[in-house]
């Protein structure tokens, strides 16, 4: 019986659910494996499709359960439209019950659910969507892994302990029934509008920067730091959305100092017209929703973003140069590139700029795009290993598998002095057009450029041309004699390094950026 509970799926394929926040077209399903605890999976007026692999997933507030919200079905409509389904399951403390749940057992179910999601659906990606109290339950599971969960969207995050302050006598006494050892047994019933444990409604209404308190007003930075901190680091972004006319924000509270200091702890931060459930309000919420969650960037901001990220990467791995260096990417009659003037580990996608204000980048990064058609993005750095091969007069020679990215690849540009004259251009130009599809342009005495089809080939190619040389370096300093590699295997491998299964960037990328997000954009 228990093995038959725990694959039993319940799925009512193109169900019409009938609520004052619907309708909707649902599928249902059992997602625990031993509670009866049911998820409804949508695309608003439509199934969920089996193609979608990302899910918002909705978390009501207290006592809320299937369709929480009056904004049920746009959403629904509009996840669909930025390639998400809707995803609103059943906890453990759904409805009545969560007079006697718990945050623990939340972040338990919401395991199991995605657990589900990846099984059954393939699921690659999920975002949190929280009202209120689901709010805090957000905020809980992103206290531990975050697996694919890539964000969290708060909507109405107000602090239970100033919402009600007019409970003094039952806080005092879930406190002493807490203090006792009694903390599981329940008020008295004229205590609350629902049966609830002493436990849980010290959590709710009297601990302070513990329980479920995380968004109250009057929180010092310490316990802002202790309640909301770990969002910085966790690999997952945040937004909340707050609104103006929240009828469970007591008046004497300043909304923007309160947003002011969830900014401070890496929180992105919205305030918008509408009261607590968005009865009134929910456009601009939606707007939000759409924006944050859209997959199709524009190819400027998709650039701007890989920029920002090998910018970030380069300071990581410590290949840049204080605030000197260029990395670029075509765009449009143009390019896009390093603003200057910025340590490379604070530059962000609104930093960098379409023309720069260094004479060198402009020289250079021109000649190489003037000279081939074919790239669309450059990295120059002046690394300590490469520019020590650069000083060697036999340059740099393909030693290991790394090298063999560069095995006849290399066009050379001799030293001139700080690029500061135009002339300097087409010189630059002829040494790249002298090597067919060469990705690198050796500077002795100088520094380097890589260069490829996009931003993370030409920065994947800068990182292993850097290992390279210092791989190289290291042998030389040994004073023996150096195993070169057969000629017949180097070009092998070097024929190997470009197709679909190697070329750089493939693997790497996808990686980086997530290292970008936990310690650059979070930190």
């Amino acid at each position: 019986m228990l093995r038959l509970l725990t694959i039993l799926t319940f799925i009512l394929t193109l169900k019409r659910m009938t609520s004052a926040y619907g309708p909707m077209v649902t599928t249902i399903h059992k997602y625990h494996p031993f509670i009866p605890l049911t998820t409804i999976i949508s695309s608003g007026k439509s199934p969920h499709h089996p193609t979608v692999k990302k899910f918002c997933v909705m978390l009501g507030g207290l006592s809320d359960a299937h369709l929480p919200m009056p904004y049920n079905v746009p959403l629904a409509e509009s996840l669909a439209g930025v390639g998400f389904s809707f995803c609103n399951p059943v906890l453990r403390s759904a409805g009545l019950q969560f007079g006697w749940g718990s945050l623990e057992e939340d972040v338990e179910d919401l395991r199991h659910l995605i657990g589900f999601l990846e099984k059954e659906y393939g699921a690659e990606e999920v975002v949190l969507l929280g009202h209120s109290t689901g709010c805090q339950q957000c905020v809980k599971f992103l206290e531990g892994k975050v697996g694919i969960v890539k964000g969290a969207i708060l909507q109405g995050p107000v602090s239970d302990r100033e919402t009600d302050e007019d409970n003094g006598e039952w806080v005092k006494l879930s406190e002493r029934m807490v203090g006792e050892g009694n903390g599981e047994e329940f008020l008295p019933r004229k205590a609350f509008w629902a049966p609830i444990t002493a436990r849980r409604f010290w959590q709710l209404y009297g601990e302070r920067a513990g329980g479920d308190d995380y968004f109250s007003s009057d929180f010092t930075e310490e316990e802002t730091a202790k309640r909301l901190g770990h969002l910085k680091g966790c690999g997952a972004w945040v937004t909340a959305v707050y609104s103006r006319q929240d009828q469970y924000c007591p008046e004497r509270i300043d909304k923007e100092k309160l947003l002011a200091s969830w900014e401070a702890v890496g929180i992105e931060t919205k305030l918008i017209d509408g009261d607590h459930n968005l009865s009134t309000g929910s456009a601009e919420f939606l707007d939000i929703v759409r924006a944050k969650l859209s997959s199709e960037k524009s190819e400027e901001d998709a650039l701007r973003y890989d920029l920002a990220v090998a910018h970030a990467m380069c300071h990581e791995y410590g290949m840049d140069e204080l605030v000197w260096n260029h990395i670029s990417a075509r765009y449009a009659s143009g390019w896009l590139i390093t603003p200057g003037k910025m340590h490379w580990d604070e530059i962000g996608p609104k930093d960098i700029m379409m023309a720069s204000d260094n004479v060198t980048a402009d020289i250079i990064h021109s000649a190489v795009y003037k000279a081939r058609e074919d790239v669309n993005a450059i990295v120059h750095l002046h690394t300590k290993n490469a520019v020590a091969v650069g000083c060697l007069e036999r340059g740099f020679e393909a030693l290991t598998q790394d090298g063999s990215y560069f095995y006849e690849k290399i066009a050379t540009h001799e030293w001139e002095g700080v690029s500061d004259d135009p002339s300097e251009g087409p010189r630059i130009g002829q040494a790249v057009m002298k090597v067919p599809n060469c990705n690198i342009l050796m500077m002795p005495n100088h520094g380097f450029c890589t260069f490829g089809s996009s931003v993370k080939e030409a920065f994947i190619q800068a990182f292993y041309f850097e290992k390279a040389c210092e791989t190289l370096m290291m042998c030389l300093s040994t004073g023996k004699e150096i195993k070169w590699a057969k000629e017949d295997v180097m070009k092998k491998s070097a024929s190997q390094n470009y197709n679909d299964m190697f070329r750089p960037g493939t693997h790497e990328w996808d990686a980086l950026c997530r290292l970008y997000e936990r310690k650059y954009v979070y930190k």
